[in-house]
């Protein structure tokens, strides 16, 4: 009998962490730096990411007059002990629609890791160094890409 009031409080407390909690319904700009909280499950293995990562990956963006991402998300990839795959759509010049979706990989969700560069649109649309160069080899085929990239496409 304890232990389900046990698991009753417990339960109690996480609801009411959740309910508090309010989340923007929106893309993820990086124009709204106010929304740094930290990520939040959303389906299977893709979190959404923080405004403080994706102003982070736009830092190193080379699309003309400036980009922006929206819609990021992360998913850990099970190839590597601490690497996460990192999917946005990169909007601004030559980049409008919904569909540039660009992958980056990052040892840190909170903006403050290395960040390097995936897939083709991540490298043709930034000035991170390239994943595939490094010791680690992380390529569009590595653990959690296309995972992320689906995520960031819905």
């Amino acid at each position: 009998m304890r232990i389900r009031w046990v698991v009753l409080a417990l339960a109690t407390v996480m609801l009411a962490a959740c309910g508090g909690a309010e989340t923007a319904e929106g893309d993820n700009r990086t124009e709204s730096p106010q929304a740094t909280a930290a990520p939040t499950t959303v389906t299977g293995r893709c979190e959404k990411v923080s405004s403080a990562l994706l102003n982070a990956i736009a830092q190193g963006l080379t699309v003309t007059g400036g980009g922006t991402l929206r819609n990021g998300y992360a998913v850990k990839s099970k190839d590597f002990a601490e690497v996460y795959m990192v999917a946005a759509d990169i909007q601004g010049v030559g980049a409008e629609g919904d569909s540039d979706i660009g992958v980056w990989a990052t040892n840190s969700l909170d903006g403050a890791g290395l960040i390097l560069a995936v897939d083709g649109r991540a490298k043709e649309f930034s000035d991170w160094g390239h994943g595939d160069t490094t010791d680690a080899n992380i390529t569009q085929s590595s653990d959690g890409v296309s995972e992320a990239k689906e995520c960031a496409s819905r």
